[in-house]
């Protein structure tokens, strides 16, 4: 799945492909981050270049696609639990 994007609010259709086990090549963003953690492929949304070569790098199976693959396995789907907590430790910290 691709998702070259400049604003997400939490990162849905990471998790969903993620989810049924579609790799994914997506913007580093926040969001995207907390919806895939360490599974996807980062890349800045402006770079082209990085965008071309992941993209053919997991249509020929090369060694980011393998990668991901392994990842996938350790990949679990953000709970609201998980969520609360980032979003009370960003409370939490602007009290201090």
């Amino acid at each position: 799945m691709l998702l070259p994007s400049f604003a997400e609010g939490f990162g849905m259709p990471v998790t969903e492909a993620l989810s049924v086990g579609t790799p994914v090549i997506c913007s580093d963003l926040p969001a995207l981050r907390e919806a895939g953690g360490d599974a996807p492929d980062f890349i800045d949304p402006l770079d082209g270049p990085g965008w071309r070569a992941a993209i053919l790098d997991h249509f020929r199976n090369g060694p980011l696609h393998t990668a991901q693959r392994e990842r996938l396995t350790a990949w679990r789907a953000p709970t609201w639990d998980d969520h609360i907590a980032i979003v009370c430790a960003a409370i939490e910290a602007l009290r201090t």
